[in-house]
């Protein structure tokens, strides 16, 4: 059985997110994901790996955003996923 293998030419973009409390989240990338603040202001915040400027992660705070369904909340599983794609 062969491994899949995405194409060669898929590349990987950001993802915008809304959450409740920039601060809070931006504390969990850091600590938690490992990437950096490359650019925050107003009510959001551009997060990138710790070598590479790329954005990858932008986050957007509305005080109002209502919490992720259960299933859907953990990004260890996205962030899993990118690093065995590249």
């Amino acid at each position: 059985m062969t491994a899949f293998r995405l194409p060669d030419a898929t590349t990987l973009g950001s993802v915008r997110l809304q959450v409740s409390d920039l601060d809070r989240s931006i504390d969990y990338y850091h600590r938690i994901i490992g990437l950096v603040t490359v650019r925050q202001g107003g009510n959001g915040a551009d997060l990138a790996a710790r070598d590479d400027g790329r954005v990858l992660v932008e986050l957007r705070e509305h005080k109002l955003a209502a919490p992720v369904p259960a299933p859907f909340r953990d990004i260890a599983r996205v962030a899993r996923l990118v690093s065995s794609v590249t």
